[in-house]
Protein backbone atom coordinates (compact mmCIF):
# COMPACT_ATOMS: atom_id res chain seq x y z
CA UNK A 1 0.00 0.00 0.00
CA UNK A 2 2.89 2.54 1.10
CA UNK A 3 5.11 1.71 -1.96
CA UNK A 4 1.98 1.86 -4.37
CA UNK A 5 1.09 5.70 -2.66
CA UNK A 6 4.86 6.03 -2.98
CA UNK A 7 5.19 5.46 -6.38
CA UNK A 8 2.06 7.34 -7.63
CA UNK A 9 3.59 10.23 -6.02
CA UNK A 10 6.37 10.09 -8.28
CA UNK A 11 4.81 9.34 -10.81
CA UNK A 12 2.62 12.93 -10.22
CA UNK A 13 5.37 14.78 -9.24
CA UNK A 14 7.25 13.60 -13.07
CA UNK A 15 4.08 14.81 -14.30
CA UNK A 16 4.03 18.13 -12.51
CA UNK A 17 7.61 18.57 -13.67
CA UNK A 18 6.95 18.21 -17.04
CA UNK A 19 3.67 20.49 -17.37
CA UNK A 20 4.54 23.87 -19.14
CA UNK A 21 0.99 25.83 -18.78
CA UNK A 22 -1.33 23.34 -19.06
CA UNK A 23 -4.05 24.64 -16.46
CA UNK A 24 -5.87 21.26 -16.56
CA UNK A 25 -3.02 18.79 -16.21
CA UNK A 26 -2.16 20.88 -13.73
CA UNK A 27 -5.50 20.88 -11.74
CA UNK A 28 -5.46 16.93 -12.72
CA UNK A 29 -2.69 16.56 -11.01
CA UNK A 30 -3.45 18.42 -7.80
CA UNK A 31 -6.61 15.95 -7.88
CA UNK A 32 -4.24 13.20 -8.12
CA UNK A 33 -1.98 14.39 -5.32
CA UNK A 34 -5.11 15.27 -2.98
CA UNK A 35 -6.64 11.70 -3.62
CA UNK A 36 -2.76 10.19 -2.53
CA UNK A 37 -3.12 12.39 0.23
CA UNK A 38 -6.31 11.13 1.43
CA UNK A 39 -5.60 7.65 0.88
CA UNK A 40 -2.99 7.56 2.62
CA UNK A 41 -4.55 9.01 5.16
CA UNK A 42 -7.37 6.33 5.19
CA UNK A 43 -4.55 3.42 5.43
CA UNK A 44 -3.15 5.07 8.37
CA UNK A 45 -6.40 5.53 10.34
CA UNK A 46 -6.99 1.55 9.18
CA UNK A 47 -3.71 0.58 10.63
CA UNK A 48 -4.33 2.36 13.67
CA UNK A 49 -7.74 0.70 14.58
CA UNK A 50 -6.26 -2.66 13.69
CA UNK A 51 -3.50 -1.92 16.10
CA UNK A 52 -6.07 -0.85 18.76
CA UNK A 53 -7.34 -4.30 18.19
CA UNK A 54 -4.58 -5.90 18.72
CA UNK A 55 -4.09 -4.10 22.36
CA UNK A 56 -7.70 -5.06 23.02
CA UNK A 57 -7.19 -9.12 22.22
CA UNK A 58 -3.90 -8.99 24.16
CA UNK A 59 -5.58 -7.79 27.42
CA UNK A 60 -8.31 -10.27 26.71
CA UNK A 61 -6.08 -13.24 25.99
CA UNK A 62 -2.85 -12.90 27.56
CA UNK A 63 -4.06 -12.97 30.89
CA UNK A 64 -4.13 -8.55 32.11
CA UNK A 65 -7.88 -8.93 32.17
CA UNK A 66 -7.25 -11.38 34.65
CA UNK A 67 -4.65 -9.68 36.64
CA UNK A 68 -6.97 -6.81 36.84
CA UNK A 69 -9.51 -9.07 38.11
CA UNK A 70 -7.02 -10.81 40.75
CA UNK A 71 -6.26 -7.38 42.09
CA UNK A 72 -10.17 -6.31 42.40
CA UNK A 73 -10.38 -9.60 44.02
CA UNK A 74 -7.98 -8.76 47.07
CA UNK A 75 -9.36 -5.16 47.22
CA UNK A 76 -12.84 -5.90 47.88
CA UNK A 77 -11.83 -8.80 49.90
CA UNK A 78 -9.86 -6.48 52.01
CA UNK A 79 -12.68 -3.69 51.85
CA UNK A 80 -15.58 -6.34 53.13
CA UNK A 81 -13.42 -7.15 55.91
CA UNK A 82 -11.48 -3.94 57.09
CA UNK A 83 -13.75 -2.81 59.48
CA UNK A 84 -14.25 -6.25 61.07
CA UNK A 85 -11.11 -5.93 63.79
CA UNK A 86 -12.80 -2.97 65.13
CA UNK A 87 -14.06 -2.61 68.17
CA UNK A 88 -17.76 -1.88 67.86
CA UNK A 89 -17.84 1.17 70.23
CA UNK A 90 -14.96 2.61 67.98
CA UNK A 91 -16.67 1.80 64.74
CA UNK A 92 -20.35 3.59 65.74
CA UNK A 93 -17.49 7.04 66.39
CA UNK A 94 -15.90 6.66 62.87
CA UNK A 95 -16.66 9.20 60.59
CA UNK A 96 -17.79 7.39 56.91
CA UNK A 97 -14.01 9.31 55.73
CA UNK A 98 -12.46 7.59 58.81
CA UNK A 99 -13.88 4.51 57.56
CA UNK A 100 -13.16 4.55 53.95
CA UNK A 101 -9.56 5.21 55.12
CA UNK A 102 -9.49 2.05 57.14
CA UNK A 103 -11.25 0.51 54.72
CA UNK A 104 -7.99 2.00 52.21
CA UNK A 105 -5.36 0.74 54.81
CA UNK A 106 -6.23 -2.30 54.75
CA UNK A 107 -6.38 -3.51 50.80
CA UNK A 108 -2.94 -1.45 50.32
CA UNK A 109 -1.60 -3.83 53.33
CA UNK A 110 -3.07 -7.00 51.95
CA UNK A 111 -2.03 -5.92 48.17
CA UNK A 112 1.83 -4.79 49.87
CA UNK A 113 1.88 -8.62 51.52
CA UNK A 114 0.91 -10.78 49.01
CA UNK A 115 3.56 -11.68 46.30
CA UNK A 116 1.57 -13.02 43.63
CA UNK A 117 -0.97 -9.59 43.40
CA UNK A 118 2.35 -7.26 43.40
CA UNK A 119 3.60 -9.38 39.65
CA UNK A 120 -0.37 -8.96 38.95
CA UNK A 121 0.39 -5.21 39.14
CA UNK A 122 3.54 -5.48 37.59
CA UNK A 123 2.33 -6.57 34.87
CA UNK A 124 -0.43 -4.50 34.17
CA UNK A 125 1.70 -1.46 34.78
CA UNK A 126 3.61 -2.95 31.70
CA UNK A 127 0.78 -3.60 29.59
CA UNK A 128 -0.65 -0.17 30.42
CA UNK A 129 2.97 1.62 29.97
CA UNK A 130 2.58 -0.11 26.18
CA UNK A 131 -0.89 1.37 25.90
CA UNK A 132 0.11 4.62 26.70
CA UNK A 133 3.54 4.86 24.14
CA UNK A 134 1.06 3.49 21.59
CA UNK A 135 -1.46 5.94 22.00
CA UNK A 136 0.98 9.16 22.64
CA UNK A 137 2.95 8.24 19.53
CA UNK A 138 -0.44 7.96 17.61
CA UNK A 139 0.43 4.34 16.59
CA UNK A 140 -3.36 3.49 18.07
CA UNK A 141 -6.98 4.76 17.53
CA UNK A 142 -6.57 6.99 20.89
CA UNK A 143 -10.83 7.01 20.89
CA UNK A 144 -10.96 3.45 20.90
CA UNK A 145 -8.43 2.52 22.96
CA UNK A 146 -9.83 5.14 25.64
CA UNK A 147 -13.19 4.08 25.22
CA UNK A 148 -11.92 0.48 25.76
CA UNK A 149 -9.72 1.19 28.17
CA UNK A 150 -10.98 3.72 30.69
CA UNK A 151 -12.85 2.41 33.68
CA UNK A 152 -10.14 -0.45 33.76
CA UNK A 153 -6.99 2.23 33.78
CA UNK A 154 -8.57 4.28 36.39
CA UNK A 155 -9.84 2.08 38.95
CA UNK A 156 -5.97 0.14 38.35
CA UNK A 157 -4.69 3.60 39.39
CA UNK A 158 -6.41 3.54 42.38
CA UNK A 159 -5.26 0.26 43.26
CA UNK A 160 -1.50 0.82 41.95
CA UNK A 161 -0.82 4.03 44.00
CA UNK A 162 1.11 2.08 46.67
CA UNK A 163 2.41 -0.38 44.69
CA UNK A 164 4.14 2.08 41.94
CA UNK A 165 5.69 4.72 45.15
CA UNK A 166 7.15 1.57 46.80
CA UNK A 167 8.52 0.62 42.90
CA UNK A 168 9.71 3.68 42.25
CA UNK A 169 12.48 3.68 45.11
CA UNK A 170 13.93 0.46 43.29
CA UNK A 171 13.07 1.45 39.82
CA UNK A 172 13.30 5.20 38.55
CA UNK A 173 10.41 6.56 36.47
CA UNK A 174 8.51 3.15 37.27
CA UNK A 175 4.60 3.61 35.96
CA UNK A 176 5.49 6.95 34.95
CA UNK A 177 3.74 6.52 31.95
CA UNK A 178 0.65 4.98 33.11
CA UNK A 179 0.47 7.58 35.42
CA UNK A 180 0.55 10.31 32.28
CA UNK A 181 -1.92 8.44 30.26
CA UNK A 182 -4.23 8.46 33.30
CA UNK A 183 -3.66 12.35 33.42
CA UNK A 184 -4.51 12.00 29.56
CA UNK A 185 -8.15 10.41 30.46
CA UNK A 186 -8.85 13.06 33.14
CA UNK A 187 -8.11 15.51 31.06
CA UNK A 188 -11.63 16.62 29.13
CA UNK A 189 -10.89 16.85 25.41
CA UNK A 190 -11.60 19.63 23.38
CA UNK A 191 -14.32 19.74 21.13
CA UNK A 192 -16.66 21.30 18.46
CA UNK A 193 -19.49 19.25 19.94
CA UNK A 194 -18.73 20.47 23.55
CA UNK A 195 -19.66 23.72 22.82
CA UNK A 196 -22.44 23.01 19.90
CA UNK A 197 -25.99 24.24 20.80
CA UNK A 198 -28.52 21.39 20.70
Amino acid sequence: MIRRTASQFMVLWRRLRAVEERPLSVALLALGLALTFFEYKNYQSGERTKTSYQHVQEWEDKGYKSALDRVSGVILNANATALDKVPADLLEDMSDADKDLARLNTAMNRLAGDEAVQEDLDQLIYFFDKLSVCVSRDLCDSGLIEDFFRENLLRFDVYSKAHVAQRRVEIDGYGELTEAFVEHLKTPHWSVWNYWPL
